[in-house]
């Protein structure tokens, strides 16, 4: 990510907000058109369950199920209304979240996942969630360990990932975590494959090697917020600790 990235991020705009999960007022994901699916389709193992002021995740049961919350199918529709989620123009997706719990077979999977494919679907995200750290995965065939960060994720937290141009800034309670490139993941071969669904969103387990229990409070879709006098210097200093590593 160059400086101008960075600097383009900071402008800003003016903010508007869809809630696409409330769990205060919800009575389910379902009532904001999320799809809850499974691997195997039938008989996974995967459930929603009501707490309060959320829904609790679960794909414990069985390490090898895949469940989550699909925006849509890819490739057949139904869901959300269309997501326009346009890196040109620059977006905010906010998500309150807690991992409960979580366990992995591989040191490169984590049991949770939030994806985002933007309009454009050569710039997409898969951020993955493991008890003591979150990291993107890169781009590749084997989906390899990315931009990584130590972070006790069992703490009730509202990340903020803002996206713009080729550019992501992930933010948790409003610190700057991760910052990097958006990604190309089109060279995955699996069915359904998310990453060639333009303005596309998942959260959940979406490995074999991996699960968890997690509690999902809120989900929200907005413009990027004007930063405030503090952002910029967590914004610089990753910036330049990315640069030296290059």
């Amino acid at each position: 990510m160059g400086i101008g990235g960075v600097m383009a991020m900071l402008a800003g705009t003016s903010v508007s907000q869809t809630v696409l999960y409330d769990g205060a007022i919800d009575a389910s994901v379902g009532d904001r058109g999320w799809l809850p699916l499974g691997d195997p389709f039938f008989g996974h193992a995967g459930s929603l369950t009501p707490i309060t002021g959320g829904t609790r995740f679960d794909s414990s049961t069985n390490i090898s199920d895949k469940f989550g919350l699909f925006s849509t199918i890819p490739s057949i529709g139904g869901g959300m209304e269309t997501l326009d989620l346009d890196a040109d123009t620059g977006f905010r997706l906010t998500f309150d979240l807690a991992i409960v719990s979580e366990s992995h077979n591989r040191d490169e999977r984590g049991g949770f996942s939030v994806i985002v494919v933007t309009n454009d679907t050569s710039r997409a995200l898969e951020i993955a969630f493991q008890e003591d750290r979150l990291f993107a995965y890169e781009s590749g065939s084997t989906f390899p360990v990315g931009d990584v960060v130590a972070r006790d994720t069992s703490v009730r937290t509202e990340y903020a990932l803002d996206v713009l141009g080729s550019s992501y800034t992930l933010s948790a309670d409003s610190e700057i975590i991760l910052v990097g490139d958006l990604r190309d993941y089109r060279d995955f071969s699996g069915s359904p494959d998310p990453y060639e669904e333009p303005g596309f969103l998942f959260f959940g387990d979406d490995t074999s090697s991996a699960s968890s229990t997690a509690d999902i409070f809120s989900i929200t879709l907005g413009s990027i917020p004007a930063p405030t006098s503090a952002w910029l210097p967590g914004a610089m200093c990753l910036l330049l600790a990315r640069r030296r590593l290059d």
